[in-house]
């Protein structure tokens, strides 16, 4: 990758990242120079596939005062542009503060080549403002109200989907085609959660206001750990995800010293994923665990969660329907069951984790809660478990009252079931 010949360059790096080197961050601080029009990052790194799986190397930028966007995707070529009225889905526009800035190579999964590793080259440059050719970046967007509950209305039954993923992160579709896919299905309320990135909040937020009838916006970021992945919900803004192993997580040997022949890089300070749980927790958030029998490394780095039982103690909720019905979900189920067993009255969630529109939408799991249709009464339903899971069909409880606790000696529950595909049993 070259610069524009205006550009100026502020740091340049480049080396292979060795297999146990995978699942770390490695970070470089630069100085940014006033009087910058726009910033921009450049990363290409090879192979991209090894035996048909796929290295993932993503970056993560940093101002002074904080996160500027995350850009996880799988592309061996990548630039980032960040100016002040636009920016790169997922990342973020705004002031470019002269002074430090830190850029950050997150390794997600380094598989081991012919070369011994993944080679790499990370380029930053300021320029005088952005390129001509510039396309695809996304315009700061005025504050939009959040879309609430209508003053004295009354609980009700809303669905919705509480894990979609748009450009702002590796999915393949748009802020507003999800806007429009979720009035198709007629849902109440979703989330987009972007991996670790809150950048779509705001293009989210002023595209369900534009929807007929408006569509309630449950803030979300997916936390894409090294070891697992789990939702935020009902948390604005960004989220540290760097967290460290779970007990018990052994690298090859070798790991105490980064190769990297590089005096300037570091090592980002991780915490671990209960403090994590608690960061969102302490901003009024929904902590949820996110398919926790996905398949893992290295085919889906973090997808699988592995931080063991002891999560159950920090979770709000288990997501155990992600996207159609499948294995995952079976063993997900048995999960949810075993904890329940354990004493950990965990309610369940689901969710598409669509990255695209789903060609059989009904079959994908939606969330259903009992709530005034505002986020934090939705949230609230959900970690009451004043919810249920469902593809479509509608369950209407009648005794006990939606919401209300079945007593220990109930031995039978009053509800009607509605809109069923036919054929079905009821």
């Amino acid at each position: 990758m070259s610069p524009p010949a205006d550009g100026t360059p502020l740091l340049r790096r480049r080396g292979i990242l060795l297999p146990f080197q995978a699942r770390r961050s490695v970070a470089w601080t630069f100085t940014l120079p006033p009087g910058a029009g726009a910033l921009r990052l450049g990363l290409t790194f090879s192979p991209p596939t090894v035996d048909r799986v796929r290295n993932l190397l993503t970056l993560t930028l940093f101002d002074p005062a904080g996160f500027r966007g995350a850009g996880h995707r799988h592309a061996p070529r990548q630039e980032v542009l960040v100016a002040p009225d636009r920016a790169t889905p997922g990342f973020v526009p705004g002031p470019l503060s002269p002074g430090p800035w830190t850029v950050e190579l997150d390794c997600h999964c380094v598989l081991p080549s012919d070369s011994g590793g993944v080679e790499y080259e990370l380029e930053v440059d300021s320029l005088p403002a952005l390129p001509d050719s510039a396309e695809a970046l996304v315009p700061s967007q005025p504050a939009a109200p959040l879309s609430g509950a209508v003053a004295g209305a009354a609980p009700r039954w809303l669905r919705g989907d509480l894990h979609l993923h748009s450009t702002h992160s590796d999915g393949r579709w748009s802020v507003e085609e999800i806007v429009d896919y979720a009035r198709m299905r007629r849902l109440d309320f979703l989330a987009v959660t972007e991996h670790n990135t809150s950048s779509a909040l705001p293009e989210l937020r002023a595209a369900a206001a534009r929807a007929a009838p408006p569509l309630v916006v449950v803030p979300g970021i997916e936390l894409t750990t090294f070891w697992g992945h789990a939702n935020a919900l009902g948390v604005p803004g960004w989220v540290d995800w760097r967290v460290a192993p779970p007990v018990g997580f052994r690298r090859e040997s070798g790991d105490d010293s980064l190769i990297l022949d590089d005096p300037a890089a570091s090592l980002p300070e991780t915490g671990t994923m209960a403090a994590a749980a608690a960061a969102v927790h302490e901003q009024g958030g929904t902590f949820v665990v996110n398919h926790p029998r996905s398949i893992g490394y290295p085919d889906c780095t973090g997808c699988r969660w592995e931080f063991g039982d002891d999560s159950a103690g920090y979770a709000d909720l288990l997501e155990v329907w992600n996207g159609p019905w499948r294995r995952q979900n079976v063993e997900g189920l048995a999960l949810w069951d075993a904890w329940l067993n354990a004493g950990r009255r965990l309610p369940a969630c689901a969710g598409s984790d669509g990255h695209l529109r789903p060609q059989r939408w009904d079959t994908v799991g939606l969330t259903c809660v009992f709530a005034v249709p505002e986020p934090g009464a939705i949230l609230a339903a959900a970690r009451a478990g004043a919810s249920y899971l469902t593809s479509g069909p509608v369950l209407l409880l009648r005794d006990p009252a939606p919401g209300a606790r079945l007593p220990a000696d109930a031995d039978a529950v009053s509800l009607t079931v509605a809109d069923l595909p036919g054929p079905a049993t009821r």
